[in-house]
């Protein structure tokens, strides 16, 4: 009950670099199906509730997009493509030399993923993350 008297966008920034980050703590290496998506989504979408003082998702989605925060989905994307473009520079590791062709093929799934989300998307970037959330954005009715 006290959350929702503190100071807004002190609470989005305290969440957007403690909180998320623990919660993303090397899920890059997991591919999670919609329905882990969806309670990753859930509870955060539960604490900016509570901090926007709305049920209403589509103005926390507004909200979040006006405080410059992306969301989980999308972090998540641009995260494991780090890690594939970190896994593929380190050729002489044994891991890359066992696992090349698999982790060749992972990287070219995810692309593919990356690619279906919008139009003209480039490589998996901030910039076309944020195209994406912004074109989500402009459906919502809030």
């Amino acid at each position: 009950s006290k959350i929702g008297t503190s100071n807004v966008p002190v609470l989005v920034k305290l969440i957007n670099s403690f909180c998320i980050s623990a919660l993303l703590y090397n899920l890059e290496v997991f591919d999670l199906n919609k329905s882990t998506l969806n309670s990753l989504n859930f509870a955060l979408n539960r604490m900016y509730m509570k901090i926007f003082k709305t049920s209403n998702v589509d103005i926390i989605q507004y909200s979040l997009y006006n405080f410059g925060q992306l969301p989980v989905d999308l972090l998540l994307l641009l995260r494991k493509c780090k890690y594939f473009n970190n896994l593929l520079k380190k050729r002489d590791n044994i891991l890359f030399l066992s696992l090349s062709n698999v982790i060749i093929h992972e990287k070219d799934v995810l692309f593919n993923r990356w690619f279906t989300l919008g139009d003209n998307l480039q490589y998996p970037c901030k910039r076309d993350a944020w195209t994406i959330f912004s074109s989500r954005i402009n459906d919502l009715n809030v």
